[in-house]
């Protein structure tokens, strides 16, 4: 067993938002077996850790819905840069020339940063999985797996001012990827590593009709996750109506794509027609809020019209070659402040929400048992240095503290499913 004795204080995120302090927390296997203020009477061995939590800070781990965690070696590599531009030109020709090992090492790097910042789980859009996986057996991070599908584009021509479609001829070995990957799956099943694939077709715009209906009929055969990038430009949102006479949702709506396991990211060029859809459908949302304001996608995500509509709401870093960190702390703060800019209202996207958005929220996309505490709840959890001076003074509002002011780098435990990867800000030896 794993003890976190006497917490100075408890973000249950448990559905009274709970604050508690001087509690213990015991962690059985891989799960939470209570949150009590007295543990005398409980039998603990010489084999049970105990980790003095007086002055830490216990919270849910935090969860990054959205990463290419490879594209860390292509940090500062190309910036201040249109999205299309930045993609087709420098992005993707570097990609091309990645090496297995170089993905290998960019996802260690990856999963250190993530570690060392607090993020437990992460969902991620990318290929060679394999070789992320090797990445992952030395930090076990809560991962989702996805292999990103791109099998043609739409072409605008600026004479015409007609649109059509690029077919990349490589359509079935995209499939063959993805099938590769759920083969992966059922290997992974048989350790105790807490990976899982989900289906991640690029975005309606690199994707054409047949496979969207394909690979989300694997999805459901497979009961698995389906993750898209949609309406992140101005140029994808009109090239995808002048090619299909719909928008992109509408288009992914009449594909029978969207339902309750669908996953948007990005979504700041949505209509309010498009969000009825995402709340018809109990869809799943990622904002990504540094990448989006970094590359000027020129839009800003509507916070205020989905949250109106009870849409659930996430947040995710996307990678470290537009974000240009993997910090879910930081993600917070600017979410938030970038909100409220936009609509004039410092009252929207608070505290509280945004951190629901990284905790809780995304725990209800993924189906999983995390993102709160609570007993028999799955152990993801960190702990922070209570004495930290961005956390002070102690006496005000923890919650905004989180969210406005705290260095991530004050991380100093995480658990991830019951195991300690991080103890006192040094990562356990058999993860390096």
């Amino acid at each position: 067993m794993i003890i976190l004795k006497n917490c100075k204080k408890i973000i249950t995120q448990n559905d009274k938002r709970e604050i508690l302090e001087n509690y213990n927390i015991v962690i059985e296997k891989n799960l939470i077996k209570s949150i009590s203020k007295d543990i005398e009477n409980q039998k603990f061995t010489d084999n049970d850790t105990i980790i003095d939590c007086s002055q830490k800070i216990v919270m849910p781990g935090l969860i990054n819905m959205h990463t290419h965690l490879p594209m860390t070696f292509l940090k500062g590599y190309s910036d201040d840069k249109e999205l299309k531009e930045w993609l087709e030109k420098d992005i993707w020709p570097k990609e091309a020339t990645m090496t297995k090992n170089d993905i290998k090492q960019s996802s260690l790097l990856a999963l250190k940063e993530l570690l060392l910042t607090g993020t437990t789980t992460f969902v991620d859009m990318y290929y060679h999985l394999d070789a992320m996986l090797e990445a992952i057996k030395e930090i076990p991070l809560r991962s989702y797996l996805g292999y990103g599908v791109i099998d043609g584009t739409i072409n605008y021509d600026i004479e015409t001012n007609k649109t059509n479609w690029i077919d990349f001829n490589k359509t079935q070995k995209e499939l063959n990827g993805v099938n590769e990957s759920i083969k992966m799956y059922e290997e992974i099943k048989m350790t105790n590593l807490p990976v899982k694939i989900l289906i991640t077709p690029h975005s309606p715009y690199t994707v054409n009709e047949s496979t969207l209906k394909k690979l989300k009929n694997i999805a459901n055969k497979n009961n698995l996750k389906y993750l898209i990038h949609v309406n992140e430009t101005r140029t994808e949102f009109y090239n995808v109506k002048k090619q299909y006479n719909k928008s992109p949702i509408e288009f992914l709506n009449d594909l029978k794509v969207l339902d309750s396991n669908s996953i948007l990211v990005h979504n700041v060029w949505a209509t309010k027609m498009e969000l009825d859809i995402l709340k018809k459908t109990n869809s799943h949302l990622v904002f990504c809020a540094t990448s989006n304001a970094k590359l000027a996608s020129g839009s800003v995500f509507p916070y205020r019209e989905s949250k109106k509509r009870n849409i659930n709401i996430t947040l995710g870093t996307d990678g470290s070659s537009s974000n240009n960190c993997l910090d879910m702390f930081q993600e917070m703060k600017f979410s938030s402040l970038l909100i409220k800019n936009h609509l004039w209202d410092p009252t929207v996207a608070n505290a509280q929400e945004i951190l629901d958005c990284a905790t809780i929220n995304a725990a209800n996309a993924l189906g999983e048992k995390i993102g709160s505490l609570k007993e028999d709840y799955i152990a993801d959890l960190i702990t922070l240095d209570a004495n930290d001076v961005t956390l002070q003074p102690d006496t005000n509002n923890i919650i905004s503290h989180l969210v406005y002011s705290l260095n991530s780098y004050s991380t100093q435990d995480v658990i991830v499913n019951g195991e300690i990867l991080l103890n006192n800000r040094k990562i356990i030896k058999k993860y390096v």
